[in-house]
């Protein structure tokens, strides 16, 4: 079971987005967040599989639209935020 603590994901979207942290809410997403774009998604993305080991698939990835959608596909994935 891969688990992965909730401030660890928002840290990932933080360091990512070059933001502090507690400007991000499960709300955040490239339409709220000034310099998330498709390059900085896809950053994302890559930082979250490497950090759990696994891979998203192209529909999940459309899917992926905010912090709690992607929180919300982890989970569908099997993953357990703390």
């Amino acid at each position: 079971m891969l688990r992965l603590d909730q401030r660890e994901l928002m840290r990932i979207f933080a360091d990512v987005l070059e933001v502090d942290p507690s400007k991000l809410s499960e709300q955040s997403s490239p339409d709220n967040v000034q310099g998330w774009d498709s390059a900085k998604s896809m950053e994302i993305v890559i930082t979250i599989e490497e950090a759990l080991n696994l891979e998203f698939s192209a529909d999940e990835l459309a899917g992926m639209s905010s912090i709690g959608a992607t929180k919300a596909m982890l989970m569908q994935k099997g993953v357990v935020i703390q």
